[in-house]
């Protein structure tokens, strides 16, 4: 998941089925929660960013979360540069690891 880690900037790679991404983003750990800030992704092996849907999204989203044990991940992406609304900053996004219902929560 995050190979390099230098004064808050965290640098990836996630590798699936046919495909291969860079991620880099400044990160933020607050208990058992993750905020990516100025996230950029980009394609480098099989696929591009943007060919990536919401289901594989989702799936990336909810692996690294298991994998690095945190219950919730937001994600603030920079400002675009290219394509789509260049120099449009994209909304914030949060998501939230689903607990089994056997699992006694906290009060």
């Amino acid at each position: 998941m995050i190979d390099e880690w230098d004064d808050g900037v965290g640098l990836g790679r996630i590798v699936g089925d046919g495909f291969s991404l860079e991620v880099d983003a400044e990160v933020n750990w607050n208990d058992r929660q993750m905020i990516l800030r100025r996230l950029d992704v980009y394609g480098i092996e099989g696929i591009s960013a943007n060919d990536l849907g919401p289901y594989r999204l989702r799936q990336i989203i909810t692996d690294t979360m298991e994998a690095l044990d945190v219950d919730e991940l937001i994600i603030e992406g920079s400002i675009r540069v290219a394509g789509a609304n260049p120099g449009r900053k994209p909304g914030r996004l949060r998501f939230t690891r689903k607990t089994s219902p056997s699992v006694p929560t906290k009060p």
